[in-house]
């Protein structure tokens, strides 16, 4: 009893002080259990998530992409490094990667549990790194069609001299 007492400390110790969500669902998706990182990522409470459902933080956009993840899971596979925007209770659209691995008990798949990380930052990071690229891009684009003109404007000057001295040496030889 005394090894169980201390698993459990050790557990709650891990759960309670990390930054990752970690939770607990049945196989409809009805949250049995999360982490208190739930309060400071999602601003629910914990007492306010059990009983929901994780397909209520999804983004409707991201529906169909988290059901066919959590057949997956039902099916028994563990689903890794699964990116997905969920919703906060503010609102705030948050991105998430998220792992999941099935509960068995006797070859039967009980529970779904998993750690949730935040990306937003990353993805924040990820966008603006895209966005400053295809500036650069379409800057070397202006930039070569620039070299282009200039390299057609130099040309046409070439023929004109050629021309302006052909005039002045029949003027010359006149």
């Amino acid at each position: 009893e005394m090894e169980i007492r201390s698993r459990e400390e050790r557990f709650r110790s891990i759960t309670e002080t990390t930054k990752d969500l970690i939770y607990r669902s049945d196989l409809s998706g009805k949250i049995t259990y999360a982490s208190p990182a739930v309060e400071k990522m999602l601003k629910f409470s914990q007492t306010e998530v059990i009983g929901m459902n994780f397909i209520d933080f999804v983004s409707p956009s991201e529906h169909v992409k988290a059901m066919d993840a959590f057949r997956r899971l039902a099916n028994g596979e563990s689903v890794n490094s699964f990116e997905i925007q969920i919703n906060a209770k503010n609102g705030k659209k948050i991105w998430v990667d998220l792992n999941f691995s099935p509960v068995h008990s006797d070859g039967e798949v009980l529970e779904i549990q998993g750690m949730v990380r935040d990306i937003t930052q990353r993805k924040n990071s990820e966008e603006e790194i895209k966005k400053q690229n295809e500036e650069l891009k379409n800057s070397q684009t202006a930039i070569l069609n620039i070299l282009e003109d200039v390299e057609e404007e130099k040309e046409k000057l070439a023929r004109e001299k050629d021309k302006i001295q052909a005039i002045l040496q029949s003027i010359g030889d006149g």
